[in-house]
């Protein structure tokens, strides 16, 4: 079975779905994980997060902090829920190379052969890129959940640094967005997840994470945006997907700031996902986390 080398670049610690990711990764007996990169505000907690999940789950990662602050100047938001049930936090060792020369060296060594997952704001992508011009042709695929592609909205991920987003979009890398329009049509029942906190420790903990967003978003269902953004790289077949295209980012002092965009053009980089099998991709996530405990 051949593997994609993948590093994952997360701001795992607020919304519950990037653990969910991470342990959909680990898994998956097709993924090779190089090394994780946090980003956004208090990356060393995020890394220690990382750290917690990865050992609970038998994995040995290479977890790297990388940008605290936005290129934009946008301050960071938090849910004050980071790392809130995971006690002893700071047992949890990290490496002390910086991300983002960690991410442009792993993939200058191993040009064509690692797929970018982004499951965050993405100022670590966009400051790899600024700081080696060749990064945008050795990566072999950036995946990347952000965006809204259906109303005139700007969503999260895109928005917190706008800067950083477009220059993202501008670097030619090609890559595949899920944009929240496609994630948010699949809604996770509380009773659903409860099956995960049959996944040993890690379950347990996972379990209890995701029960206390429902409960700070006031919700009884979970929207895995994250995990849903992963699978199109391992699972093409439960995806549709656009032609090829571009993306332009609104840069404003309005709300609208990270709006974006997308066009289909011939000569574009950029596809974006455009429908998936709910059913398969819910029964994914939850059989691939249930693997990893």
């Amino acid at each position: 079975m051949r593997k994609h080398k993948i590093v994952l670049d997360t701001d795992i610690g607020t919304d519950v779905d990037d653990a969910m990711a991470l342990a959909l990764l680990l898994g998956r007996a097709d993924v090779e994980i190089l090394g994780i990169t946090t980003v956004y505000g208090d990356t060393k907690l995020r890394s220690q997060i990382a750290a917690r999940y990865a050992r609970l789950m038998g994995a040995k990662l290479k977890i790297h902090a990388g940008s605290e602050q936005t290129l934009s100047g946008r301050p960071v938001w938090v849910s004050g829920l980071e790392g809130s049930l995971l006690a002893n936090l700071a047992d949890e060792n990290f490496e002390e190379f910086n991300g983002v020369n960690f991410l442009r060296d792993a993939v200058s060594k191993n040009p064509g052969e690692i797929d970018v997952v982004a499951i965050g704001p993405l100022t670590n992508i966009a400051r790899v890129i600024e700081s080696d011009p060749s990064f945008a042709k050795n990566v072999k695929h950036l995946w990347i959940m952000g965006g809204e592609f259906a109303t005139e909205f700007a969503e999260h991920n895109f928005r917190c640094d706008v800067r950083a987003t477009k220059i993202v979009m501008d670097s030619g890398i090609n890559m595949t967005i899920t944009g929240v329009e496609i994630t948010k049509q699949l809604q996770i029942m509380r009773s659903d997840l409860e099956v995960i906190s049959q996944a040993g420790s890690m379950g347990s903990l996972l379990f209890a994470e995701i029960d206390q967003w429902l409960t700070y978003r006031k919700e009884d269902f979970d929207v895995p945006h994250d995990p849903i953004a992963i699978l199109p790289m391992l699972e093409p077949e439960l995806f549709t997907f656009s032609e090829a295209g571009i993306v332009e980012i609104e840069i404003s002092d309005s709300e609208m700031t990270g709006k974006s965009r997308f066009s289909e053009q011939s000569t574009g980089n950029i596809r974006i996902v455009r429908d998936f099998n709910r059913v398969k991709v819910q029964a994914e996530i939850l059989a691939s986390i249930l693997r990893a405990g």
